[in-house]
């Protein structure tokens, strides 16, 4: 379900309570059965909504894709947290983040234009891959992913800098200098491996926040409020 959180005051007898909320222009934790406005890219349409999660069951595909409000010019400085849970317990899941093509999967990556941070489940494997070119930019070992847990991924992403973290500890730092990379969605992903992801997160000066109705209710996503240049 995506909606976006405003500052709650409880007043009591003798004090006033404030409960801060962080300000989210884009949630999703899929509790409404459904992946609103993600496009499924794998061949087979194989990412499931289960267990109010979004999931990747099938193991055996290659660089199974999912992505969300791709080539909106509108996504361009935010930042991105998701939780990663893998069942697998080896292989890798990961994000895509700028994504402008989410391309088709599979080996490599002729038709897709994104960044792709692809995280072992296990190991030491942690590699930042640059779509089309299907080049690794980044490939110094890090942390890794623990299967059967949730795992706290956030990149932010501020003009050509990139940083990366994974439960809470910085992984990378990477400037693309080719400028490629400049706007673009996010996206969800594994290699070979079966896993689930919840609590998706946007914000960002790049990334219009929701509005609200003169009634205080949260009235239109940003997924409904977006214009793109």
């Amino acid at each position: 379900m995506k909606r976006a959180h405003f500052l709650c005051i409880l007043l009591y007898v003798s004090s006033i309570v404030i409960t801060p909320f962080s300000l989210w222009a884009y949630e999703e934790n899929f509790d409404t059965g459904k992946a609103e406005g993600w496009v499924d890219s794998s061949a087979g349409k194989s990412w499931k909504t289960e267990k109010d999660q979004y999931h990747q069951p099938d193991a055996g595909n290659v660089n199974v894709f999912t992505c969300y409000a791709v080539n909106d010019k509108k996504w361009e400085d935010y930042t991105f947290e998701v939780q990663i849970k893998p069942i697998s317990v080896s292989n890798y899941a990961g994000v895509l983040f700028r994504v402008k093509d989410a391309g088709a999967g599979g080996t490599s990556w002729a038709t897709g234009d994104f960044l792709y941070w692809l995280i072992g489940i296990g190991g030491s494997y942690s590699k930042l891959w640059d779509a089309p070119a299907g080049a690794a930019v980044h490939d110094t070992p890090g942390d890794t992913l623990k299967s059967g847990e949730w795992n706290d991924v956030k990149v932010v992403a501020e003009g050509n800098d990139f940083i990366m973290f994974l439960n809470g500890k910085e992984q990378k730092r990477y400037t693309d200098k080719s400028g490629g990379h400049d706007f673009g969605g996010i996206g969800l992903a594994t290699y070979n491996a079966d896993a689930f992801f919840d609590n998706v997160k946007v914000d960002g000066p790049g990334i219009p926040g929701a509005a609200v109705e003169s009634t205080g209710k949260i009235a239109t996503t940003w997924a409904q409020i977006k214009d793109v240049r």
